[in-house]
C-alpha cells in the first residue's frame, strides 16, 4: 500500500490513536473468512479501497472508529460479497 495520508483515528473513548490500515485489513479478512467470501488478497484490495475513501472523506478532519467501520461495511456490502459486512458487524461488537 502506498503512503497513507490519514495519520490518526479517534477512538470510541475520544482519544486519538495511530491510523493503522493493517487493523482494517485484519478485520476485513476475518469477516471474509467467516463468511467464506474471500481471501487475504481480496482483503488487501478492499482495504486499499476503504483507505482511499477515508482519505477523500476525511481530508480535513480526523475520522472516528465508527466512521471507518461504516465505510468498511459499505465496501463489504458490494455485490458479490454478500454476508461480508454482516460478518464484520459481528466482529465489531467486540472491538474497542
Amino acid at each position: 500500500m502506498g503512503e497513507v495520508k490519514i495519520s490518526q483515528i479517534r477512538k470510541r473513548d475520544g482519544s486519538l490513536a495511530r491510523f493503522d490500515p493493517a487493523k482494517i485489513e485484519q478485520a476485513i479478512y476475518k469477516a471474509l473468512a467467516a463468511t467464506k467470501a474471500g481471501n487475504r488478497e481480496l482483503a488487501a484490495s478492499l482495504t486499499r479501497e476503504v483507505v482511499g475513501i477515508v482519505e477523500r472523506k476525511f481530508a480535513r478532519r480526523t475520522p472516528g472508529v465508527e466512521d471507518v467501520q461504516d465505510i468498511v461495511e459499505q465496501v463489504l456490502m458490494t455485490p458479490g460479497l454478500s454476508g461480508g459486512g454482516q460478518g464484520l458487524y459481528s466482529l465489531s461488537a467486540t472491538a474497542g
